[in-house]
């Protein structure tokens, strides 16, 4: 048990002094949220032009969206915001690592951020890693295979972390960048480079 935290601790620290890093030249901040249909929705917040854009996995297509007001509160900000001609508005609150979206209706989403990368391989094939800093979880997936895979950590030693598969004892060393790409070598020892999407 107790090497199982020392383990997770480390995967968190290294994880957090990489997202941190990445962050001082980061120009765009990810946020993801799961429906329950299996739909995802994301919010995009631009830093250098402090505003937020929208898109879905069903309409990837990003909608810039109008900035209402605007609030520093003592644990983050919160934003007023609402699509293009409409009227209705979202409060978005933003603290730590993650967006709590208070829809018109009165519902609320809780958006976690991620980062996508993109590795674009032979014969069509794209393939896609996620990273999720908080707890610290990799997921996988590919334009032919939309569902994501959640890698299993295996260790790490520095920034590489050895991750698998579910069900397979293959391991993947993950080497985060400081550009916040991440360099993945295959078990057969061949390189791919995952670029991060702004």
């Amino acid at each position: 048990m107790m090497k199982t935290l020392r383990y997770l601790l480390s995967l968190s620290l290294t994880l957090c002094s990489i997202a941190l890093t990445q962050a001082q030249d980061r120009q765009r901040i990810r946020y993801v949220t799961s429906n329950a249909n299996g739909t995802e929705e994301y919010l995009y917040r631009n830093l250098k032009g402090d505003f937020f854009e929208y898109a879905s996995s069903t309409r990837p297509k990003r909608i810039k969206l109008t900035t209402v007001s605007k609030q520093k509160i003592t644990y983050g900000e919160v934003y007023k915001v609402s699509f293009p001609g409409k009227n209705s508005v979202y409060k978005l609150t933003l603290e730590g690592e993650g967006l709590m979206c208070s829809n018109p209706n009165g519902s609320h989403q809780n958006f976690e951020a991620e980062d996508k990368l993109v590795c674009k391989g032979k014969n069509g094939l794209i393939e896609y890693l996620y990273t999720k800093s908080v707890p610290p979880r990799f997921y996988y997936n590919n334009n032919r295979n939309r569902k994501k895979i959640q890698l299993q950590f295996v260790s790490n030693n520095g920034a590489i972390m050895n991750m698998k598969f579910p069900g397979s004892n293959k391991i993947y060393k993950l080497n985060s960048l400081i550009n916040g790409h991440v360099i993945c070598t295959n078990p057969d020892g061949s390189k791919q480079v995952f670029m991060l999407e702004d």
